[in-house]
């Protein structure tokens, strides 16, 4: 399995969660079922920011500061997943 295979991949098995999460409403989203990362945002983000953070540490740029507290429905994560996959992809691209 090649680096592109694998992105492939985990477009697929993210596409996934964020289609069972857009059914969710907000207050579905952000609540809080007790403990560190509980809520289905929090989750989602996490998942989310740490593919982000690895992209960003391999092409030496920034780490940037994501808060759970930016995304208020599922819809906002859908819209930063959908800028940060682009981003992925590009940096993909340019591998040898």
């Amino acid at each position: 399995m090649n680096i592109h295979q694998l992105l492939e991949y985990d477009a697929w098995a993210t596409k996934q969660l964020l289609d069972a999460i857009q059914v969710l409403s907000p207050q579905q989203f952000v609540h809080e079922f007790g403990g560190e990362l509980s809520s289905v945002r929090q989750q989602m983000v996490h998942l989310l920011t740490v593919a982000d953070r690895y992209r960003v540490r391999l092409a030496g740029d920034e780490v940037p500061d994501i808060q759970p507290e930016e995304f208020a429905t599922p819809q906002q994560l859908i819209a930063y997943e959908n800028r940060m996959r682009q981003k992925l992809n590009d940096y993909a691209a340019e591998l040898n």
